[in-house]
Protein backbone atom coordinates (compact mmCIF):
# COMPACT_ATOMS: atom_id res chain seq x y z
CA UNK A 1 0.00 0.00 0.00
CA UNK A 2 1.05 3.48 -0.67
CA UNK A 3 -0.83 5.27 2.45
CA UNK A 4 -2.88 4.49 5.60
CA UNK A 5 -6.01 5.17 3.37
CA UNK A 6 -5.53 2.82 1.07
CA UNK A 7 -4.57 0.34 3.47
CA UNK A 8 -8.00 1.21 5.05
CA UNK A 9 -9.49 0.93 2.09
CA UNK A 10 -8.09 -2.41 0.94
CA UNK A 11 -8.59 -4.50 4.27
CA UNK A 12 -11.58 -6.85 4.07
CA UNK A 13 -11.10 -7.54 8.05
CA UNK A 14 -12.62 -5.51 11.05
CA UNK A 15 -11.70 -5.67 14.89
CA UNK A 16 -14.32 -5.87 17.61
CA UNK A 17 -12.82 -4.64 20.96
CA UNK A 18 -14.38 -4.67 24.31
CA UNK A 19 -12.52 -3.16 27.12
CA UNK A 20 -14.29 -5.09 29.71
CA UNK A 21 -14.08 -8.59 28.51
CA UNK A 22 -11.09 -9.48 30.16
CA UNK A 23 -11.94 -10.94 33.24
CA UNK A 24 -15.38 -12.24 32.31
CA UNK A 25 -13.57 -16.11 32.06
CA UNK A 26 -14.00 -15.75 27.96
CA UNK A 27 -13.54 -19.36 26.77
CA UNK A 28 -9.88 -19.34 24.60
CA UNK A 29 -9.01 -16.62 26.32
CA UNK A 30 -5.13 -16.42 27.54
CA UNK A 31 -5.77 -13.46 30.60
CA UNK A 32 -7.72 -12.12 32.78
CA UNK A 33 -6.63 -8.69 33.20
CA UNK A 34 -8.65 -5.29 31.58
CA UNK A 35 -5.95 -3.60 31.36
CA UNK A 36 -4.36 -2.20 28.13
CA UNK A 37 -1.09 -1.07 26.96
CA UNK A 38 -0.94 1.46 23.83
CA UNK A 39 3.06 2.23 23.12
CA UNK A 40 5.09 3.77 20.31
CA UNK A 41 6.99 6.50 19.20
CA UNK A 42 6.19 10.30 19.23
CA UNK A 43 3.91 11.00 15.95
CA UNK A 44 2.84 7.36 14.67
CA UNK A 45 -0.36 7.74 16.52
CA UNK A 46 -0.89 6.50 19.84
CA UNK A 47 -2.92 9.34 21.50
CA UNK A 48 -5.17 9.46 18.60
CA UNK A 49 -6.37 6.13 19.28
CA UNK A 50 -5.79 6.55 22.87
CA UNK A 51 -8.55 9.60 22.16
CA UNK A 52 -10.91 7.39 19.80
CA UNK A 53 -11.07 4.44 22.38
CA UNK A 54 -12.02 7.02 25.03
CA UNK A 55 -14.81 8.58 23.09
CA UNK A 56 -15.96 5.03 22.28
CA UNK A 57 -15.83 4.46 26.04
CA UNK A 58 -17.95 7.55 27.04
CA UNK A 59 -20.78 6.21 25.56
CA UNK A 60 -21.22 3.13 27.95
CA UNK A 61 -22.25 3.24 31.54
CA UNK A 62 -18.70 3.38 32.85
CA UNK A 63 -17.07 5.80 34.82
CA UNK A 64 -14.34 7.24 32.98
CA UNK A 65 -11.22 9.39 33.67
CA UNK A 66 -8.44 10.74 31.24
CA UNK A 67 -5.54 12.05 32.77
CA UNK A 68 -4.44 14.79 30.23
CA UNK A 69 -0.76 16.22 31.54
CA UNK A 70 -0.46 17.49 27.97
CA UNK A 71 -3.70 19.61 28.61
CA UNK A 72 -4.41 18.97 24.71
CA UNK A 73 -8.11 17.39 25.04
CA UNK A 74 -10.12 19.98 26.25
CA UNK A 75 -8.99 22.75 22.81
CA UNK A 76 -9.40 20.28 20.66
CA UNK A 77 -13.28 19.47 22.04
CA UNK A 78 -13.80 22.94 22.52
CA UNK A 79 -12.67 23.86 18.40
CA UNK A 80 -15.45 20.78 17.45
CA UNK A 81 -18.44 22.46 19.92
CA UNK A 82 -17.42 25.94 18.01
CA UNK A 83 -17.82 24.89 14.37
CA UNK A 84 -20.72 25.57 12.96
CA UNK A 85 -20.97 22.71 10.55
CA UNK A 86 -20.65 19.82 13.32
CA UNK A 87 -23.35 21.81 15.58
CA UNK A 88 -25.80 21.98 12.29
CA UNK A 89 -25.19 18.75 11.68
CA UNK A 90 -24.59 16.33 14.12
CA UNK A 91 -26.25 18.26 17.29
CA UNK A 92 -26.33 14.67 19.36
CA UNK A 93 -22.75 14.63 18.86
CA UNK A 94 -22.33 18.05 20.48
CA UNK A 95 -24.59 16.97 23.29
CA UNK A 96 -22.40 14.08 24.12
CA UNK A 97 -19.36 16.47 23.93
CA UNK A 98 -21.10 18.76 26.31
CA UNK A 99 -21.48 16.59 28.94
CA UNK A 100 -17.42 15.92 29.31
CA UNK A 101 -16.17 17.35 32.70
CA UNK A 102 -13.12 19.07 33.06
CA UNK A 103 -10.68 19.66 36.11
CA UNK A 104 -7.64 21.83 36.03
CA UNK A 105 -4.75 21.16 38.44
CA UNK A 106 -3.22 24.84 38.94
CA UNK A 107 -0.69 25.71 41.80
CA UNK A 108 -1.56 28.94 40.96
CA UNK A 109 -5.12 29.03 42.01
CA UNK A 110 -4.75 28.64 46.13
CA UNK A 111 -7.85 26.36 46.06
CA UNK A 112 -6.19 23.65 44.42
CA UNK A 113 -3.44 23.62 47.06
CA UNK A 114 -3.71 19.66 48.60
CA UNK A 115 -5.90 18.57 46.39
CA UNK A 116 -3.80 15.67 45.90
CA UNK A 117 -2.52 15.74 49.68
CA UNK A 118 -1.66 11.85 50.51
CA UNK A 119 -3.03 12.56 54.45
CA UNK A 120 -6.23 13.99 52.70
CA UNK A 121 -7.43 11.59 49.94
CA UNK A 122 -6.02 8.21 51.72
CA UNK A 123 -6.40 5.61 54.01
CA UNK A 124 -3.38 5.80 56.48
CA UNK A 125 -1.05 3.11 55.51
CA UNK A 126 -1.01 4.38 51.69
CA UNK A 127 -0.68 8.15 53.04
CA UNK A 128 2.53 7.13 54.56
CA UNK A 129 3.69 5.42 51.33
CA UNK A 130 2.92 7.96 48.89
CA UNK A 131 4.43 11.04 50.94
CA UNK A 132 7.18 9.05 51.09
CA UNK A 133 7.63 8.43 47.63
CA UNK A 134 6.96 12.19 46.99
CA UNK A 135 9.25 13.65 49.36
CA UNK A 136 11.91 11.00 47.91
CA UNK A 137 11.74 12.85 44.40
CA UNK A 138 12.81 16.27 46.01
CA UNK A 139 15.12 14.94 49.02
CA UNK A 140 17.92 12.53 49.10
CA UNK A 141 17.23 10.63 52.33
CA UNK A 142 19.84 8.14 51.99
CA UNK A 143 23.05 8.09 54.45
CA UNK A 144 21.13 10.22 56.48
CA UNK A 145 19.26 8.09 58.91
CA UNK A 146 18.64 10.69 62.10
CA UNK A 147 16.72 13.05 59.97
CA UNK A 148 14.96 9.97 57.80
CA UNK A 149 13.61 8.71 61.25
CA UNK A 150 12.39 12.15 62.21
CA UNK A 151 10.83 12.80 58.92
CA UNK A 152 9.34 9.05 59.19
CA UNK A 153 7.84 9.85 63.02
CA UNK A 154 6.67 13.21 61.61
CA UNK A 155 4.70 11.75 58.89
CA UNK A 156 3.38 9.08 61.18
CA UNK A 157 2.11 11.67 64.14
CA UNK A 158 0.59 13.58 61.41
CA UNK A 159 -1.27 10.87 60.34
CA UNK A 160 -2.23 9.91 63.74
CA UNK A 161 -3.82 14.09 64.28
CA UNK A 162 -5.63 13.28 60.84
CA UNK A 163 -7.45 10.08 62.38
CA UNK A 164 -8.44 12.19 65.64
CA UNK A 165 -9.94 14.76 63.42
CA UNK A 166 -7.53 17.17 63.15
CA UNK A 167 -7.19 19.48 59.92
CA UNK A 168 -3.84 19.08 59.07
CA UNK A 169 -2.34 17.71 56.04
CA UNK A 170 1.13 16.90 54.08
CA UNK A 171 2.55 19.85 55.12
CA UNK A 172 1.97 19.60 58.81
CA UNK A 173 5.42 17.19 58.51
CA UNK A 174 7.64 20.23 57.24
CA UNK A 175 6.67 21.91 60.56
CA UNK A 176 6.97 19.38 62.76
CA UNK A 177 10.86 18.63 61.52
CA UNK A 178 10.76 22.24 61.78
CA UNK A 179 10.19 22.60 65.54
CA UNK A 180 12.43 23.20 68.14
CA UNK A 181 12.87 20.57 69.70
CA UNK A 182 14.63 18.82 66.66
CA UNK A 183 18.11 18.21 65.98
CA UNK A 184 19.72 21.14 64.12
CA UNK A 185 20.45 18.41 61.14
CA UNK A 186 16.65 17.98 60.76
CA UNK A 187 15.35 21.30 61.37
CA UNK A 188 17.68 22.19 58.30
CA UNK A 189 16.32 19.38 56.25
CA UNK A 190 12.86 20.94 56.98
CA UNK A 191 13.71 24.06 56.51
CA UNK A 192 14.35 22.96 52.73
CA UNK A 193 11.74 21.41 52.17
CA UNK A 194 9.31 24.46 53.28
CA UNK A 195 11.59 25.78 50.46
CA UNK A 196 10.81 23.75 47.75
CA UNK A 197 7.13 23.22 47.98
CA UNK A 198 6.87 27.38 48.32
CA UNK A 199 5.39 28.62 45.26
CA UNK A 200 5.91 25.13 43.43
CA UNK A 201 4.12 22.89 41.88
CA UNK A 202 4.23 20.66 44.92
CA UNK A 203 1.43 22.69 46.55
CA UNK A 204 -0.85 20.38 44.68
CA UNK A 205 0.33 17.59 47.10
CA UNK A 206 1.66 19.23 50.04
CA UNK A 207 -0.82 21.41 52.02
CA UNK A 208 -2.14 22.02 55.54
CA UNK A 209 -5.35 20.63 54.85
CA UNK A 210 -7.69 23.43 54.62
CA UNK A 211 -8.38 22.82 51.42
CA UNK A 212 -11.34 19.75 50.32
CA UNK A 213 -8.80 17.04 48.49
CA UNK A 214 -9.74 16.19 44.83
CA UNK A 215 -13.55 14.57 44.18
CA UNK A 216 -14.62 13.43 40.72
CA UNK A 217 -18.68 12.40 41.17
CA UNK A 218 -18.96 13.17 37.09
CA UNK A 219 -19.47 10.03 35.01
CA UNK A 220 -16.50 11.48 31.86
CA UNK A 221 -14.03 13.61 33.47
CA UNK A 222 -10.82 14.91 31.96
CA UNK A 223 -8.48 16.16 34.08
CA UNK A 224 -5.54 18.23 33.27
CA UNK A 225 -2.58 19.58 35.22
CA UNK A 226 -1.28 23.27 34.59
CA UNK A 227 2.42 23.88 34.31
CA UNK A 228 3.37 20.65 34.82
CA UNK A 229 7.20 20.17 33.63
CA UNK A 230 7.53 16.54 32.67
CA UNK A 231 10.73 15.75 31.04
CA UNK A 232 11.83 14.16 27.58
CA UNK A 233 10.90 9.97 27.89
CA UNK A 234 14.76 9.40 27.08
CA UNK A 235 16.54 11.56 30.05
CA UNK A 236 18.22 9.68 32.50
CA UNK A 237 16.33 11.02 35.80
CA UNK A 238 19.57 11.65 37.16
CA UNK A 239 19.55 14.68 34.94
CA UNK A 240 15.95 15.56 35.67
CA UNK A 241 15.83 19.38 36.55
CA UNK A 242 14.12 19.90 40.28
CA UNK A 243 10.64 21.23 38.55
CA UNK A 244 10.69 17.97 36.44
CA UNK A 245 11.29 16.07 40.22
CA UNK A 246 8.67 17.86 41.52
CA UNK A 247 6.02 17.15 38.36
CA UNK A 248 7.37 13.79 38.78
CA UNK A 249 5.79 13.65 42.47
CA UNK A 250 2.30 15.21 40.82
CA UNK A 251 2.09 12.59 38.71
CA UNK A 252 2.56 9.61 41.10
CA UNK A 253 -0.07 11.16 43.32
CA UNK A 254 -2.60 10.98 40.11
CA UNK A 255 -1.43 7.34 40.08
CA UNK A 256 -2.74 7.31 43.19
CA UNK A 257 -5.75 8.76 42.59
CA UNK A 258 -6.21 6.77 40.08
CA UNK A 259 -5.79 3.34 41.89
CA UNK A 260 -8.81 4.51 44.44
CA UNK A 261 -10.83 6.26 41.47
CA UNK A 262 -10.89 2.59 40.20
CA UNK A 263 -11.65 0.71 43.80
CA UNK A 264 -15.48 0.95 44.16
CA UNK A 265 -16.81 -2.73 43.27
CA UNK A 266 -19.83 -1.08 42.63
CA UNK A 267 -19.04 0.52 39.89
CA UNK A 268 -17.58 -0.21 36.34
CA UNK A 269 -14.18 1.98 36.02
CA UNK A 270 -11.72 2.73 33.52
CA UNK A 271 -8.67 5.47 33.34
CA UNK A 272 -6.34 6.46 30.32
CA UNK A 273 -3.21 7.64 31.54
CA UNK A 274 -1.24 9.75 29.41
CA UNK A 275 2.62 10.04 29.44
CA UNK A 276 2.70 6.56 31.57
CA UNK A 277 5.88 6.50 30.93
CA UNK A 278 7.34 8.67 33.97
CA UNK A 279 6.09 6.01 36.18
CA UNK A 280 9.04 3.27 34.46
CA UNK A 281 11.57 6.22 35.42
CA UNK A 282 11.92 5.59 39.13
CA UNK A 283 11.53 2.80 41.91
CA UNK A 284 9.12 4.79 43.74
CA UNK A 285 7.19 5.57 40.40
CA UNK A 286 7.52 1.74 39.31
CA UNK A 287 5.87 0.58 43.29
CA UNK A 288 3.18 3.00 42.89
CA UNK A 289 2.14 1.90 38.80
CA UNK A 290 2.54 -1.47 40.05
CA UNK A 291 -0.03 -0.89 42.81
CA UNK A 292 -2.15 0.69 40.15
CA UNK A 293 -2.29 -2.10 38.29
CA UNK A 294 -3.21 -4.69 40.74
CA UNK A 295 -7.12 -3.40 41.80
CA UNK A 296 -8.68 -4.16 38.18
CA UNK A 297 -9.62 -7.46 37.93
CA UNK A 298 -11.04 -7.03 41.38
CA UNK A 299 -12.67 -3.92 41.48
CA UNK A 300 -14.34 -3.98 37.63
CA UNK A 301 -11.61 -1.29 36.48
CA UNK A 302 -9.31 -0.58 33.40
CA UNK A 303 -6.44 1.39 32.87
CA UNK A 304 -5.03 2.60 29.88
CA UNK A 305 -1.17 3.37 29.84
CA UNK A 306 -0.16 5.64 26.92
CA UNK A 307 3.24 5.37 26.58
CA UNK A 308 6.22 5.36 24.28
CA UNK A 309 8.40 2.12 25.86
CA UNK A 310 7.19 -1.12 25.87
CA UNK A 311 11.13 -2.46 27.93
CA UNK A 312 9.56 -2.10 31.28
CA UNK A 313 5.83 -4.17 30.43
CA UNK A 314 8.91 -7.02 29.38
CA UNK A 315 9.73 -7.82 33.09
CA UNK A 316 8.51 -10.87 34.47
CA UNK A 317 6.27 -9.66 37.37
CA UNK A 318 4.46 -7.41 35.08
CA UNK A 319 3.91 -9.59 32.11
CA UNK A 320 0.36 -10.36 33.07
CA UNK A 321 -0.59 -6.88 33.82
CA UNK A 322 -2.03 -5.88 30.27
CA UNK A 323 -4.72 -8.30 28.56
CA UNK A 324 -4.74 -6.00 25.44
CA UNK A 325 -1.67 -4.12 23.69
CA UNK A 326 -1.42 -1.50 20.72
CA UNK A 327 2.32 -1.31 20.11
CA UNK A 328 3.41 1.25 17.38
CA UNK A 329 6.42 1.19 15.82
CA UNK A 330 9.45 2.09 18.13
CA UNK A 331 12.89 2.28 15.69
CA UNK A 332 15.10 1.79 18.53
CA UNK A 333 12.92 -1.03 20.18
CA UNK A 334 11.50 -3.28 17.49
CA UNK A 335 13.20 -6.52 19.18
CA UNK A 336 11.59 -5.75 22.44
CA UNK A 337 8.36 -4.39 20.84
CA UNK A 338 8.24 -7.96 19.26
CA UNK A 339 8.73 -10.06 22.12
CA UNK A 340 6.22 -8.14 24.03
CA UNK A 341 3.78 -8.86 21.17
CA UNK A 342 4.72 -12.76 21.07
CA UNK A 343 6.05 -12.35 17.31
CA UNK A 344 9.51 -13.86 16.28
CA UNK A 345 12.70 -11.49 16.21
CA UNK A 346 13.31 -11.69 12.53
CA UNK A 347 14.54 -9.83 9.76
CA UNK A 348 10.92 -10.14 7.84
CA UNK A 349 9.23 -8.79 11.12
CA UNK A 350 11.80 -5.93 12.13
CA UNK A 351 10.96 -5.09 8.14
CA UNK A 352 7.40 -4.97 8.85
CA UNK A 353 7.59 -3.09 11.90
CA UNK A 354 9.47 -0.53 10.10
CA UNK A 355 7.32 -0.47 7.00
CA UNK A 356 4.00 0.55 8.78
CA UNK A 357 2.55 4.47 7.88
CA UNK A 358 1.42 6.48 10.85
CA UNK A 359 -1.48 4.95 12.48
CA UNK A 360 -0.96 1.54 11.72
CA UNK A 361 -0.18 -0.52 15.23
CA UNK A 362 0.33 -4.52 16.01
CA UNK A 363 -2.36 -5.74 18.09
CA UNK A 364 -2.38 -8.55 20.64
CA UNK A 365 -5.56 -9.64 22.08
CA UNK A 366 -7.42 -10.99 24.94
CA UNK A 367 -6.33 -14.68 23.02
CA UNK A 368 -3.07 -14.28 22.16
CA UNK A 369 -3.25 -13.30 18.87
CA UNK A 370 -1.15 -10.84 17.00
CA UNK A 371 -2.01 -8.60 13.58
CA UNK A 372 -0.93 -5.39 12.19
CA UNK A 373 -4.56 -3.34 12.08
CA UNK A 374 -4.71 0.37 10.73
CA UNK A 375 -6.37 2.99 12.72
CA UNK A 376 -9.69 4.24 11.45
CA UNK A 377 -12.06 6.86 13.26
CA UNK A 378 -15.27 5.79 11.35
CA UNK A 379 -17.38 9.49 11.98
CA UNK A 380 -16.49 12.36 10.64
CA UNK A 381 -17.65 14.52 13.39
CA UNK A 382 -15.26 12.94 15.61
CA UNK A 383 -11.76 13.97 14.01
CA UNK A 384 -11.55 17.50 14.93
CA UNK A 385 -11.53 16.34 18.60
CA UNK A 386 -9.05 13.23 18.33
CA UNK A 387 -6.38 16.14 16.67
CA UNK A 388 -2.81 15.80 18.40
CA UNK A 389 -1.38 18.18 16.15
CA UNK A 390 -2.46 21.35 13.63
CA UNK A 391 -2.08 20.79 9.83
CA UNK A 392 -0.94 23.79 8.14
CA UNK A 393 -1.38 24.95 4.72
CA UNK A 394 2.50 23.62 3.77
CA UNK A 395 1.19 19.99 4.72
CA UNK A 396 -1.40 20.06 2.16
CA UNK A 397 0.54 21.19 -0.24
CA UNK A 398 3.49 18.66 -0.04
CA UNK A 399 0.84 15.67 -0.61
CA UNK A 400 -0.64 17.36 -3.87
CA UNK A 401 2.36 17.15 -5.34
CA UNK A 402 3.68 14.37 -3.91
Amino acid sequence: HTDLENAIYSSRDFVLFHPFLANQYLKGSKTRSPHCLITGDTGNGKSYLAKLIFIYVTFLKIKSLYIDPKKEMRKWIQRVLNDQYIIENFPLYVAHLEKFHYITLDHENENNWGALDPICFLPPMKAKELVQVIFEQVYDFKGKDDINTAFLRATSNVIERKQRGEQVGSLHIIKEMQGENQEPAVRKAGDYLNEVVSDSILKLCIHDGSNPALSLDERITILEVENLDLPEHSERIENYTISQLKSSAVMFALGKFCELFGMNPDEQTVEFIDEAWIFTTSQQGKKVERQMRRIGRSYNNAEFFISQSTKDALKEEDSGNFGVAFAFDEPNEREEVLKWMNMEVTKENEKMLGSMFQGQCLFKDYYGRTSKISIECLFEEWQGALKTVEKKAVAYAEEKYL
